[in-house]
């Protein structure tokens, strides 16, 4: 008998490993899943703000643009000076979404 996975039950156990907020996204961009669910509590707020929403759509388009084209994992600083990362996901050989996890500062000397 085989046991369906969802891609939630995936993301909760990622993120149980990693403490790390992960979210998927389809070849257009749009969001098709996160966990945890609320998000990153920095990044909620940065887009309230209607142009830090537009330069966050700006950071995503373009991360899932280099990873399209590099066909590998893409690290990078937002415009925020918080650190993402970009990995592609492929169905039988395709690309097929991105996930994006991060939201990461990096530590001051």
């Amino acid at each position: 008998m085989s046991e369906t996975i969802s891609l939630e039950d995936i993301l909760k156990q990622l993120y149980a490993i990693s403490g790390i907020l992960i979210d998927v996204y389809d070849l257009e961009g749009n969001h098709v899943a996160r966990y945890p669910d609320r998000g990153a509590h920095f990044c909620s707020l940065v887009s309230r703000n209607h142009q830090g929403c537009i330069q966050c759509g700006r950071d995503n388009k373009e991360a899932f643009a280099t990873v399209q084209r590099e066909r590998k994992a893409h690290i990078y600083k937002c415009h925020m000076g918080l650190y993402e990362a970009v990995f592609p996901l492929y169905h039988y050989g395709r690309l097929a979404g991105y996930m994006m996890t991060g939201q990461i500062l990096e530590k001051r000397k």
